[in-house]
């Protein structure tokens, strides 16, 4: 079987954008989840909230940049990390 993109794999969607270096994809997948993460001592806030979230085993979607490390965001980042999680996003096939 040859894909040629993530949504050749059955129940996965992804929706995205892409203007020159910067990307950002959102990824549907309900399933079984696991992570590697940074041992840097500094670390973003969605970073430590991953790490957090990770252990329950289970993801719903994943939300992937690209161009901007997002790493030193800040005293107010943890807040918004988490209130971004909140929001409802519909992905659709690219």
């Amino acid at each position: 079987m040859t894909c040629k993109s993530i949504c050749g794999v059955e129940g996965v969607t992804a929706s995205g954008i892409k203007e020159g270096k910067f990307g950002l994809a959102l990824i549907r997948a309900s399933g079984t989840a696991a992570g590697v993460f940074t041992e840097n001592l500094v670390r973003a806030a969605p970073v430590e909230l991953m790490r957090e979230r990770i252990k329950k085993g289970k993801l719903e979607a994943v939300i992937a940049n690209s161009g901007c490390s997002n790493a030193y965001t800040g005293a107010r980042q943890p807040k918004r990390s988490v209130s971004n999680r909140t929001r409802s996003v519909s992905p659709a096939p690219v």
